[in-house]
């Protein structure tokens, strides 16, 4: 059962959203074969692409997913609880 973890909803995660944009940009072909020549590549992505403007999506300021949220960690502390 999928939990409400941040982590396993990765377009809500800015940190994966970073890597997935670094990956999609410039480390997907795997054509880099020394260190400093991928750290060079994705510092130039960086200025060039980045930073990424983030913001949630609308539904998770919808009132019915936070009572949704709440419920779950209310029943998971009772369930520690006993």
């Amino acid at each position: 059962m999928p939990t409400n973890s941040i982590s396993n909803c990765p377009r809500a995660n800015p940190i994966e959203r970073a890597f997935g944009y670094a990956h999609d940009g410039r480390t997907c072909d795997h054509r880099r074969k020394r260190l400093p020549d991928l750290v060079t590549d994705m510092e130039q992505h960086l200025q060039i692409d980045g930073p990424w403007p983030y913001e949630l999506s609308k539904i998770y300021y919808e009132p019915a997913v936070t009572a949704a949220v709440e419920n779950i960690a209310t029943e998971k502390q009772a369930k520690l609880a006993t």
